[in-house]
């Protein structure tokens, strides 16, 4: 319960909603190219440019209690591009109800690129999804986390 999923239909595309706090794993990514600028005589980069779009990953992984994955044979032909928020909660001091927000993290039109699900022999069924994004601009960045 102490990490938080939210994929909502907002941005378009195939149904998918999913709001759970059974969340075991994600990674956050984001992938900026930067590249140097040099200048005769100079030893070093006299400064950097941002080479775009820049590059945003989600992967998560969740347990599937109540989640139906979509029918991916409607999908083949129309992308699923969702908002996704993800939100980290640190407990209580007497480890109550109440949780406190330690950061949130948010992907604008996020397409959804893998969905794979797996188990153990005496595991719960589990689902990875990667949702990737593309961001135009270093003030889009601020945004996101």
């Amino acid at each position: 319960g102490d990490i938080e999923i939210q994929i909502t239909d907002c941005e378009g595309g195939h149904t998918l909603d999913l709001t759970t706090n059974a969340v075991r794993e994600f990674e956050y990514n984001i992938d900026i190219e930067w590249e140097p600028i040099l200048t005769l005589g100079a030893s070093g980069p006299q400064g950097f440019m941002v080479r775009y779009p820049i590059r945003v990953e989600t992967i998560v992984t969740i347990e599937l209690n109540d989640f139906l994955p979509p029918n991916f044979q409607e999908v083949v032909c129309q992308s699923i591009n969702k908002k996704i928020t993800l939100s980290v909660y640190n407990c209580s001091a007497k480890c109550g109800n109440e949780r406190e927000l330690v950061r949130t993290f948010m992907m604008p039109a996020g397409k959804l690129l893998e969905y794979n699900s797996f188990s153990d022999m005496d595991d719960v069924l589990s689902a990875e999804l990667v949702f990737v994004s593309k961001v135009t601009s270093l003030a889009g960045l601020s945004s996101l986390f």
